[in-house]
Parts: structure tokens; sequence; C-alpha cells
């Protein structure tokens, strides 16, 4: 069986108007036509998909009852459903049937709707990937976000990132052009009309769960799941209880559980998944605005179940093969992951190195730890800071990892000084090289070593004495951020200090201009914005 049977989307006679949504090709949209889909295999296999598809989308298959089977060829047509995304939603239902055994040979095509679906008949008419790397079945491209114990909320490697912050009053947002921050919902905040939110007992993040580009206010309150969709133009609905789980009055704890929504199966929607007493537990997005039961997806990674504990070990989700879904990874007693089935479920946890690990004497009170692609493959490798030096494990390609290897000695490191309770350290791209640097605030300004690309690093430089321990910034009161600001694909210094904004923008090469103020509110000494009651993020609102 070729690879391209079943992974790969290639359009034929594509008609004008149709197009992919987003880069990693899995959204479509579709202008006055139909996507065309066809199966070769199993009589009744593809006689029994293609009744259960027909029943549950009536609207938006075509003749689908009538013409779907013709034995061994399966065709599907889909109506022009520009939008709804129901036409992505049909393609992710056959995601798991086309890993039956019983499919033989798949061809997908975008045309109008005189166009019949092309019916496979030898190795010679089997699909080859799209010039434009289009694919869906869980071939798309890298996902290159990672979330982590300290990055709830990434940011878009390449955008225009707004502030958000959830305060006393509500949540408030500066955007890129204002002049000013708006309070744009009066909900998911510390006083009493507001919703009586606490930072010590719930978690409340932005992620997209429409699927239309825009990130939506995600809460994890007492009694559950509360969502309020983004509508556009800074515009929120009302929030609206979406699952009754997840939730304090459900056992979860700040303290105690990691909480993530995160889109596990490339539907565009974001996902909710938790690390529980007992596991890994996720709840599925439906696709209109509800979500389904959480289930047990992994039985470790738990506070009770494996014994992983906020103080002692790190918990993140990357996609590690480039399949575009995201797989756990946990730093422990060594380094696990569990690979994404693209369902919900997760393979059994695997073993990947021993490096970076409680049992080889790395700890999280001394030695911060990351994943992050730092070879431009798309494919994430472990970082970490020992007392020594940068360590780094590379990523092979395929999940799998070499073993550490020290490549900057004696900086950002316990012996030259650095603190976890007092300085930050984080991976970003400084140069748009696809590659991550290593920046650090310490005691007397900012510090960077830029990738080389070629798994070493240029010496370490100061590049801004701002930002900084001696001018009182403070991990646990001022976040910092190294994201992209301006849309040049080039990280820029952000941190919101004592009562403003501050922002040092990059001029491409690695260095930093003087830090100027970006916008007035959301610093910890103005009033309701104190790290007690608040919570602040930068990420993109808008694509």
């Amino acid at each position: 069986m070729s690879k391209y049977n079943k992974k790969y989307f290639a359009p034929q006679a594509r008609q004008t108007g149709s197009k992919l949504l987003d880069s990693d090709g899995y959204r479509l949209t579709l202008a006055n036509g139909t996507l065309g889909l066809s199966m070769e295999g199993s009589n009744l296999l593809l006689a029994s998909e293609a009744t259960r598809l027909t029943a549950k989308y009536p609207k938006t298959l075509k003749q689908a009852a009538k013409e779907t089977v013709v034995s061994p060829t399966f065709n599907i047509t889909i109506n022009d459903v520009a939008g709804t995304g129901a036409v992505n939603d049909v393609l992710k239902e056959l995601q798991n049937f086309l890993k039956s055994d019983g499919v033989k040979n798949l061809t997908l095509y975008l045309g109008s709707g005189s166009q019949q679906p092309v019916t496979p008949n030898g190795p010679d008419n089997q699909p080859k990937p799209a010039k434009d790397g289009a694919s869906i079945f869980g071939t798309s491209k890298p996902k290159k976000v990672v979330y982590g114990q300290r990055s709830l909320v990434p940011a878009d490697s390449k955008g225009k990132a707004d502030v958000i912050g959830f305060g006393a009053a509500g949540v408030a947002v500066w955007r890129q052009g204002s002049q000013t921050s708006e309070l744009v919902t009066p909900n998911f905040g510390f006083n009493d009309e507001a919703g009586k939110w606490r930072v010590e007992k719930h978690v409340r993040v932005l992620a997209d769960t429409t699927g239309k580009g825009r990130a939506d206010i995600v809460g994890f309150s007492d009694a559950g799941v509360l969502i309020a969709v983004n509508k556009g133009n800074n515009a929120f609905a009302e929030p609206k209880l979406v699952l009754s789980d997840f939730g304090y009055d459900a056992g979860w704890r700040v303290e105690k559980h990691l909480r993530f929504v995160a889109d596990l199966r490339n539907t565009g929607r974001a996902d909710i998944i938790g690390f529980g007493d007992k596991g890994v537990f996720v709840s599925l997005n439906n696709g209109d605005g509800t979500f389904s039961p959480s289930k047990l997806a992994v039985s470790d990674f738990g506070y009770v179940v494996g014994g992983w504990k906020l103080d002692t070990s790190l918990r993140f989700l990357a996609d590690l093969n480039g399949d575009g879904l995201l797989d756990i990874v946990g730093f422990g007693r060594q380094v696990w992951v569990s690979i994404n089935n693209g369902d919900g479920t997760f393979q059994p946890l695997k073993s990947v190195v021993t490096d970076f690990s409680n049992g080889q004497a790395w700890y999280n009170d001394k030695h911060p730890r990351f994943v992050a692609d730092l070879t431009g493959d798309g494919k994430p490798d472990l970082i970490g800071m020992h007392d020594d030096g940068v360590y780094v494990s590379f990523n092979k390609g395929d999940g799998t990892f070499d073993a550490a290897r020290k490549v900057i000695n004696n900086e950002f490191c316990y012996n030259k000084g650095w603190r976890v309770e007092k300085h930050l350290i984080v991976i970003a791209d400084l140069t748009s090289s696809g590659c991550g640097d290593i920046v650090g605030f310490f005691d007397d300004g900012v510090y960077a070593a830029i990738n080389n690309g070629d798994k070493t690093f240029k010496p370490v430089k100061r590049v801004i004495d701002k930002f900084s321990w001696n001018e009182n910034w403070r991990v646990d009161r001022h976040p910092r951020f190294v994201v992209d600001i301006t849309g040049d694909g080039r990280a820029d210094i952000v941190g919101i200090g004592g009562t403003d904004v501050y922002v040092s923008y990059n001029d491409g090469q690695g260095n930093f201009g003087p830090q100027t103020q970006l916008v007035q509110n959301f610093g910890d000494l103005r009033p309701g914005w104190n790290a007690e009651k608040a919570v602040k993020y930068l990420t993109n609102l808008y694509p």
C-alpha cells in the first residue's frame, strides 16, 4: 500500500474559489461546488460507513444513500457548506475509518457539482501529495505551538500578539494599534459582580473553541468549564457552562492539577485536557458549542496515579513526530512521552531519555526545562539548564531523542547565579529562522544566545539592561514575554511591570531597542491588577 493512499489530500481540477483556510491544510471551504472522495476496499466495510455517514450528515452528503457504494468503490460527494465547518467534520469522521485494513485506496478532489469523484485503479493513479503541502487525516504540517505548566496560553511565532488581562472587574484587552485597553466582558473577574474568580482556585485561558480562528475566553470555575465565544471586534458572548467537570466542585485544584484547552485532533477547535488524580482526562469538542463527557485517556501523568506533582515534575503538550497532533511529554523520574492517536486517545507511555529527569538530579527549583524546536524542522527538542550550562536532546524526527549534549557552557545556569525564583528563561525565535533562541531575564538585564541553526549557539550577550531583577522585576508579580507583536516573525520583549506594559522591539538580528511604554494598564500596582487578583497573557486574539 502506498503511503499516499490514506494520508494525503491531492486536489484534482481544483475549483476557482475553493481554498484551504490555514497552513495546516485540514480546514476547507468550497465555493459553489463539492468535495469528492473515492475509496476502494471491502464492500461490506464501505457500505456500512456510507450508511452511517448518510444518517449523521443528511444535509451535507449529496445522494449518499443511493450512489456511495459500487463494489468495491465508495464515492462521497459533500455539498458546498462554506463557513459552517461541516466539510471538515465529515473529513474528520473519516479519519479513523481510513485506518482500517479494509480500505485500499483513496482519492480526494475539489471541483464543481458536475464533476465526479475519480476512482483509483492502480499504483499509477494513486494520488501524490499536493504541491502546497495540503494534507488531512493526520499528516498535516507539524504543530509548532507548545503548551506547558508555565505556558498555558502560548502565542503564535509570527503574529501581532495582544495583551489580555483577567482583572478584578473582568477581562480587559489591548490590541495592536489601540491607545488604551478595553474591558471586553464584565465576567471572569475577582469582584463579586464579575463572578468571584480566584487565582488560587480557578484557571482562565484563551483558545479557539469554534474553529473560526478567534481566541475565546475559557474559565475553569467552581461549577465546571465556562466559555465566552469571541464574536470579533473585541466582542464576546455571555459565558456559557459547557461542561460540569474539571472545576473546583469536581475536585480539581490549581496546586495539584494541570488543565489545558488545546486542539488534540487537528479539527481547528480546541478540546479540554486535564491532568487529574488518576491520570489524563479528555473532553472532546463536538463542534457545536458543546463538549463530550470527560474520559480517561491515559492512566498515568496523574497526581495519584504516577505521582506527578507540580513542584517535582513538568508536563507539556507538543507535536513530537510532525503529524500535527499534540503529544504528551513528562519530565519525571525519566522523560516519558505518550503519542497522540488523533481521536482523543493516547498510546502507552514510553521512556525516551533518562537525562533531564529527577533520577539524574534535575530539579524544578534549580533547573528550567523546555520542549521547543531548536533545529527548524518543526519537531521539538528537549532543552535543560543544569548546574553547569545548557543541555539539549535533539529530536530524531520520529518522537525519539538523542542523548543530551551540552551546547552552552556555564551560562543560563545555577553555577552562574541563575535562580528559578528570581530569573525567567524562555525559548523564542528572535531572528525568524525557525530555530529557537535562548532568552534570559537576569539581575542586570536580558541576555540572549542566538541559535546558529546547526545545533550550536552564538556567544551569550546582554541585549538590554531593563526588565531585570535589579530594576525590581519579580517572577511572581511581573509577567514577561518574548513574543512577536509586530507581525515580522521576530519575537519582541514585552513586560507587564509595576504600573504599565512595556516593550523592547527586536531589530530582526536579535538586538533590541530601548524599553518603551506600550499601554497604560495591567501593572501590578494598578487597582484590581495585582498578582493576587489577576492573570495576564500575551497571545493572538485574532489570526
